[in-house]
């Protein structure tokens, strides 16, 4: 072997260390950046499963189902109220506290669930049927107060009606011959 050929061998071997270093530097900070993208996005995925785990413990959900339950007495005791007449103004009141208690839970539920479909579709999907009963349970809940409301409407307007009617018959009885004697007119 003369001194060109190794001097060539050792041009072509130093090109190829050379480019083999530079593809390894490449690769390098590539792995850097891709390593950097991903931990960010691992940190948001982690913040959004603890939001999410909040949610689903159960704790939270025997809460909201407590409150759901506390709605359904309130119904009851509404019922009772309006069959025997008891202060109705205040029992609404009441009732409509509750109501706007409820719907600002509602309300405080429905950014968690949007946050939830936006980043953690997995776990939605895992647990898109629980949020579905809670979600029917509260539309019930819902429904049944509008139910209710029209059901006092119509016992309101018959006992206006019979209000009215009474008011009618007494004025007839004040009217008629007895009447003035028994009003002294």
């Amino acid at each position: 072997m003369t001194n060109k050929t190794i001097g060539l061998i050792m041009a072509i071997w130093s090109i190829v260390w050379i480019l083999g270093a530079v593809g390894h530097i490449k690769f390098s900070m590539d792995y850097e950046k891709r390593q950097k993208e991903l931990d960010t996005h691992n940190q948001a995925l982690e913040k959004r499963i603890k939001v999410y785990e909040k949610l689903a413990d159960p704790k939270s959900v025997q809460f909201y189902v407590k409150e759901l339950n506390k709605i359904l007495d309130n119904m009851t005791k509404l019922i009772r109220v309006v069959e025997s007449g008891e202060e109705i103004d205040a029992f609404f009141g009441k009732m409509e506290s509750d109501i706007e208690a409820v719907k600002d839970m509602v309300n405080n539920i429905y950014p968690i669930v949007e946050e939830l479909e936006n980043g953690v579709e997995a776990y939605v999907v895992q647990n898109n049927f629980r949020m579905r009963a809670v979600q029917e349970n509260i539309d019930e809940l819902i429904e049944d107060a509008e139910d209710y409301d029209l059901k006092l409407i119509k016992k309101f307007d018959i006992i206006e009606n019979d209000l009215r009617d009474i008011k009618d018959l007494l004025d007839d009885i004040e009217n008629s011959k007895i009447g003035k004697k028994i009003w002294n007119q």
